[in-house]
């Protein structure tokens, strides 16, 4: 029985193949599959266009709410009407097609907050807080926009008589320095604690409040509930004196 002879098949190699970078092996690859590279450029082509496509869209579409949106403040109850709640009831519809037809706009989140001073005015104060939370949620998490958001949703817990949650917000608000806030923040707290009969506590706001160089309200107001509280406190109130306007920041 004969050795049997194995053929191999000697296939041709470059033996500087493994050394071609990355443009050279492109070189290659384009000279021996044209259709296939081609292919693949004309793929990634299609993404570069679809995404330009998809940029230029989401701007053109926040341009036009933004425009929309300027018309539409134009409308809104101001000044003396601000919490008029019938203006706002007038209002309503106008806001509630708004933020459908630009959901997804940051404009659609301002006018969601319009729409919740809407409710708020109207007594709706249900329907208040679930539209402050959606644009909560619509916000970054850090910025100046949440922290309002934060304060407008103290002011409708309380209007719902949910004093705890009112003042958790205030509180942690109390803590974040908002610069024009600080000053009805600690105010607001105040009235609070005043309402649940802590008076300590009240008039501790208080006078941080009266600390504040500037804001809302004027000095006299806080000052004058701030002796009320203390009056109603009686004995516990101790020494404590109410500050003079003279030493007191005026505002």
């Amino acid at each position: 029985m004969g050795v049997q002879k194995i053929r191999v098949n000697r296939k041709k190699t470059d033996p500087t193949g493994e050394f071609l970078t990355f443009y050279e092996r492109a070189e290659v690859l384009a000279r021996e599959h044209p259709y296939r590279v081609f292919g693949g450029l004309g793929v990634l082509i299609l993404v570069i266009l679809l995404f330009w496509g998809f940029s230029v869209y989401g701007n053109a579409k926040e341009k036009s709410a933004r425009a929309a949106y300027g018309q539409l403040i134009a409308s809104l109850p101001r000044n003396e009407t601000v919490m008029d709640g019938k203006k706002w009831e007038e209002a309503v519809p106008q806001l509630e097609d708004f933020v459908k037809t630009h959901r997804g706009a940051d404009s659609a989140v301002n006018a969601k907050m319009d729409l919740a001073r809407a409710y708020f005015a109207m007594g709706r104060y249900d329907d208040a807080l679930k539209v402050e939370r959606e644009a909560l949620d619509q916000l970054p998490a850090a910025g100046s926009l949440k922290a309002l958001v934060h304060y407008r949703m103290a002011l409708t817990y309380q209007a719902l008589g949910r004093t705890d949650d009112s003042i958790a917000v205030l509180e942690d608000l109390s803590k974040q320095g908002l610069a024009g806030l600080d000053r009805e923040i600690c105010w607001r707290l105040a009235r609070l604690y005043a309402d649940k009969k802590e008076y300590s506590k009240a008039v501790e706001q208080y006078d941080k409040a009266l600390k504040e160089p500037a804001g809302y309200p004027p000095v006299p107001l806080i000052q004058q509930e701030m002796a009320a509280v203390k009056l109603t406190m009686g004995p516990q109130a101790g020494a404590a004196k109410v500050e003079s306007p003279e030493s007191a920041p005026q505002g």
